[in-house]
């Protein structure tokens, strides 16, 4: 199938990328007495499995290829994608997502500070509580009174909210492992209630596709840490 759609797939790719949640595995199907048995995929997998290969001519790591199986679970469901496949991926992901090291946590809290202008968060103001965040992520342990400090001037509402949303995801990849399935399907139902409405072939399907794995990370993370309200409009 590969071949024929001009692409080179070898077995131990195709093992790889099974392991890691990128595929599920192929069901057996008996060709008659003795005459064993071969192994096939749904016609869902076989899509997927093509649409990972275009992916992978650009994305070489895995951990980026993880956010197509996610989003196809989150958007298409379990037909598409079963949620033992969808766990698999997240969990390949997030060994890829060491966010108690210092730079990973860095550019974590970066890419999340990107979201507020010099109004709402002056320069000063960004450096320290930038490192607040870093040092939080690497201790594991927020200091509120600091934050309260460095978030008392202007945007402090949705400076809080940022925080809440980075501490969330810090919950969810500390618990992934022990997250139950009904949490997994509860927050695909958010996510599918929350996600802005995108065009097909549009750049913001895109880039939803490829924020499928911490989209799903930040709504599990809330809803580990229920009842506190991420201040976030």
């Amino acid at each position: 199938m590969a071949q024929r759609a001009g692409f080179e797939a070898s077995p131990r790719l195709v093992g790889d990328w099974i392991a890691s949640g990128l595929l599920a595995g192929p069901q057996k199907r008996g060709l008659g007495r003795g005459r064993g048995s071969e192994a096939v995929w749904s016609a869902e997998q076989a899509n997927l499995f093509l649409r990972l290969l275009r992916a992978h001519l650009v994305a070489r790591r895995v951990k980026t290829l993880c956010n197509l199986p996610v989003w196809l679970w989150l958007t298409e469901g379990d037909d598409y994608v079963p949620l033992s496949q969808a766990r698999r991926a997240m969990a390949t992901w997030a060994t890829g997502s060491t966010w108690t090291a210092q730079r990973h946590a860095r550019r974590a809290v970066r890419m999340t500070l990107d979201q507020l202008d010099r109004e709402e968060l002056p320069l000063t103001k960004r450096r320290q509580l930038e490192k607040l965040l870093v040092d939080a992520l690497v201790a594991g342990k927020l200091d509120e009174v600091r934050l309260a400090q460095v978030s008392e001037r202007q945007g402090s509402a949705k400076v809080e909210g940022l925080v809440r949303i980075i501490q969330a995801r810090y919950a969810a990849l500390r618990n992934l492992p022990g997250v139950e399935d009904g949490l997994y399907v509860r927050a695909r139902d958010l996510y599918r209630l929350l996600r802005p409405a995108t065009h097909p072939g549009g750049p913001e399907l895109e880039e939803a596709a490829n924020r499928a794995c911490v989209d799903l990370c930040t709504i599990l993370g809330v809803l580990l840490r229920e009842g506190e309200p991420l201040g976030v409009e």
